[in-house]
């Protein structure tokens, strides 16, 4: 005991000559006896996987081996020390047999990373290490589901690629579920259902589509607990298809198209066209598009190619020319008009139906006095009053459409003299007949 008292002593005086090194952390001490100084081996156990930025104590060993009487510096690199389980404030104390150490250690701030506290007693050293854990944590990936797939049809998934784990570090990912999927590393198909991969890799699936209409097939690939699954639905299956052509009645050498519909609206309308008879009439088996060669009659079939048994027909007839079209009804735009004395205008017709052939106008007015018309429907009011303007279908006078027109004509207009509220002269005129009053320049018939 009195051995450790003078040490101590000792311990005080070196600290008050080393006031002046307060940046260092590691201070040695003297007096302590150096002969026989060196203790039984000892270790610390290390500490794997450790979380970031976090403090580990260590075992406690004891100290044996040192010569009886015998004092020994014990000093460690990093961490905080503890003696017979009292944290000190430094790094360096003195020990003797039967004393016990303990060494408390902050892990790293990143993943996979070692700090080492070096542990020095008297002529042995030895080591306390806290490592921290790599960083197996992968960033979330997306698949992009498939549907509307073809029955029974191998398809492959979007590509990713790996991202979040910790460099050099690599997992396994695996596939779960989907028989018969595979997975593409790096563009490379691989046999067994998982793969070693790391930062930067690119995966994608293969998975093979049900041979049922409206199943919906599903894998999901695992890569160290982040898990995304990849689906394929194949489409529903079509209840009814339609064929229908954009006109029926072609001339030789005329071209039309055939289009399809399908029952529900969202099965797939992937055709295959064909004709019954390529002398008459043949037809692009991608497009529909049909091209007449000589007269008579083709049957255009739109063949589903996701279910052969369902077909839409369509017949189309190839003449030499196409019957005229009759016209039915004949209307004047506009059908009411007022003009003033020497006055034109032109009319319009529409006829119905549209595609009628030739159709030709004759133009007539009830009073031409009053208004006349020439052979293209332009109107020329000649004198106050009214008149129907009417046009003919010449093939059929019964066809008819009429416009209304009212011809005006102001008289007796007498200029007046009349001074605004700002003194300036404004000239008016007034139409006795129609007993209106205008500004002098606006009123027709002033000149």
């Amino acid at each position: 005991m009195l051995i450790r008292i003078v040490t101590l002593f000792t311990i005080v005086i070196f600290f008050l000559s080393c006031q002046g090194d307060a940046g260092s952390e590691t201070t040695s001490i003297s007096g302590a006896t150096s002969s026989g100084a060196t203790p039984s081996s000892f270790t610390f156990t290390p500490v794997y996987n450790a979380e970031i930025n976090k403090y580990y104590l260590s075992n406690e060993v004891n100290i044996s081996g040192l010569a009886k009487g015998t004092q020994a510096q014990v000093q460690i690199s990093d961490g905080i020390l503890f003696v017979n389980a009292e944290e000190l404030e430094t790094r360096t104390s003195v020990v003797e047999n039967n004393d016990t150490l303990s060494i408390k250690l902050q892990s790293s701030s990143y993943h996979g990373l070692t700090k080492t506290s070096v542990v020095t007693l008297g002529d042995f050293k030895t080591h306390y290490v806290v490592a921290t854990a790599e960083d197996k944590s992968v960033n979330s990936f997306d698949f992009h589901d498939i549907i509307d797939a073809r029955l029974n049809t191998e398809y492959q998934s979007n590509t990713v690629t790996i991202s979040g784990l910790g460099g050099g570090v690599r997992v396994n990912a695996t596939l779960l579920g989907g028989i018969g999927a595979k997975i593409i590393h790096n563009g490379v198909e691989i046999e067994s259902n998982s793969v070693m991969v790391q930062n930067y890799d690119e995966l994608a699936i293969t998975l093979t589509s049900s041979q049922e209409p409206g199943t919906t097939k599903q894998v999901t690939l695992s890569i160290n607990g982040v898990e995304e699954s990849f689906t394929v639905t194949t489409h529903p299956e079509i209840s009814s298809l339609l064929a229908f052509v954009a006109e029926e009645k072609i001339v030789v050498g005329n071209s039309t198209v055939v289009s399809v519909s399908v029952n529900p609206s969202n099965a797939p309308a992937d055709v295959i066209y064909s004709s019954d008879n390529n002398l008459v009439a043949s037809v692009d088996s991608n497009t529909g598009i049909v091209t007449s060669k000589t007269q008579g009659t083709a049957t255009i079939t739109a063949t589903s190619t996701f279910d052969p048994t369902k077909k839409g027909s369509v017949t189309v007839y190839v003449l030499t020319s196409l019957p005229s079209t009759p016209l039915t009804s004949i209307t004047v735009s506009p059908e009411n008009l007022v003009l003033d004395s020497g006055e034109s205008k032109k009319l319009d017709t529409i006829i119905t139906p549209h595609e009628s052939d030739n159709p030709k106008i004759i133009w007539g007015s009830s009073n031409p006095q009053v208004v006349a018309v020439d052979s293209d429907g332009n109107v020329t009011a000649e004198a106050p009053g009214k008149a129907t303007i009417t046009a003919y279908n010449k093939d059929d006078m019964n066809i008819k459409g009429s416009a209304f027109i009212t011809v005006e004509v102001y008289e007796q207009l007498n200029k007046i003299a009349t001074v605004d509220t700002d003194g300036s002269v404004i000239t008016t005129a007034f139409d006795a007949v129609n007993d209106h009053l205008f500004v002098a320049d606006s009123a027709p018939g002033i000149k």
